[in-house]
C-alpha cells in the first residue's frame, strides 16, 4: 500500500543544472573506445570535418618546421626541370611527384576517418566514438544559428559520456505553466511521474550516485529530476539485517514537500521498496 506524508513548506528556489546550454561552440572531451551520446530538443542537420588522429597532430607540427626549411631553401635555388618528350617536344616539370603526394593524402585520411573515428546521427542524435586520440570539429544546423562543436579525443576516464543540449527559455517557460498550478496539485501530479517514470514537461534528470546506510538499512539515489521550485527523488531502501519498519516521519525534513513509501515493512534481509521524495530546489 502507498503511503504519503505532504509537508508545507516555503522556500526560495535557484535553477541548476548539468544539462548544457545551447550556444554557438562548445568543447567536448571525448574518452577513446567509448561511445558517447549528444542530444538535441530539435531536428539536426551535421556537417562533420576531418578527424585528425594526435599522430597527425604532433606529426604536421614537424611538418610544418620541415616545410619552413625546404621553402627557403626552394626560394634559393628556383629552377625548372626541362626535358625533351619522345617527340621532341619540350615538356617543363616543376615537382614530377607533386600530383602524386597530393592525391595520395586525401584517400589515405578517408581510409583513416573510417577506420578510427565513428559518427552516426538520427533525427535529434550524435553518437561517436574514436579508436585513436585526436580532434574534430562537427557545424550542428537546425537551431537559429549554427552550432559548432569541437571535440578532442583523450585517452582518459570520462564519467560524462551522455550531454543533452536544453533550451533554457523554453524549458524555462514548461516548468513555470507547470508549477503555477497550486501546491498540492504539483505535488500530486509529480508524484504520479516519480511512480511511472513520466516527469513534468521541462523537468531534467540529473545523473548523481548517492548511497548511505543507517540502521541496517542501504539507502540509494535511482534518480532524481529538477524543476525550478521543486526536485523529485526515487530512492530504493534495503534492509541489510533482517525485518525493519519504515515510516514517514523517519525521512522528514524543513525542505521537504512530500515523502511517500510504496512499503512500509521490509519481512527479511535483501528486501527492499522505493522511497519518493519530493523537496523544494
Amino acid at each position: 500500500m502507498l503511503k504519503t506524508m505532504v509537508l508545507i513548506v516555503l522556500s526560495s528556489v535557484i535553477l541548476f543544472g548539468k544539462d548544457i546550454p545551447i550556444r554557438k561552440m562548445i568543447d567536448f572531451e571525448v574518452p577513446v573506445n567509448k561511445s558517447v551520446i549528444i542530444e538535441f530538443p530539435f531536428e539536426i542537420n551535421v556537417k562533420p570535418s576531418n578527424f585528425i588522429t594526435k599522430e597527425k597532430i604532433l606529426d604536421r607540427k614537424e611538418q610544418k618546421i620541415e616545410v619552413k626549411d625546404d621553402t627557403e631553401v626552394g626560394e634559393k635555388s628556383d629552377y625548372k626541370i626541362v626535358k625533351p618528350d619522345i617527340n621532341g617536344k619540350i615538356v617543363i616539370n616543376n615537382s614530377v611527384d607533386t600530383k602524386k603526394n597530393t592525391e595520395s593524402k586525401p584517400e589515405a585520411a578517408k581510409k583513416l576517418k573510417k577506420s578510427s573515428f565513428k559518427l552516426s546521427t538520427s533525427k535529434n542524435i550524435i553518437e561517436l566514438s574514436s579508436k585513436k586520440e585526436g580532434r574534430t570539429e562537427i557545424i550542428v544546423w537546425g537551431y537559429e544559428y549554427p552550432i559548432i562543436i569541437n571535440i578532442k579525443v583523450v585517452d582518459k576516464e570520462i564519467e560524462d559520456r551522455y550531454f543533452k543540449f536544453i533550451n533554457y527559455e523554453e524549458t524555462k517557460a514548461e516548468v513555470k505553466k507547470f508549477e503555477s498550478n497550486p501546491h498540492e496539485k504539483v505535488l500530486e501530479k509529480l508524484l504520479y511521474g516519480l511512480y511511472n517514470n513520466k516527469y513534468p514537461s521541462g523537468f531534467k534528470t540529473e545523473v548523481v550516485n548517492e548511497e548511505y546506510k543507517n540502521d541496517g538499512l542501504y539507502f540509494k539515489l535511482m534518480n532524481r529530476v529538477v524543476g525550478l521550485g521543486y526536485i523529485g527523488e526515487i530512492w530504493v531502501i534495503e534492509s541489510t539485517e533482517g525485518r525493519a519498519n519504515l515510516y514517514e516521519e523517519m525521512f522528514a525534513d524543513k525542505n521537504i514537500y512530500l515523502i511517500s513509501l510504496e512499503a512500509d515493512k521490509l519481512e527479511e534481509k535483501g528486501q527492499s521498496t522505493r522511497l519518493f521524495v519530493i523537496r523544494a530546489q
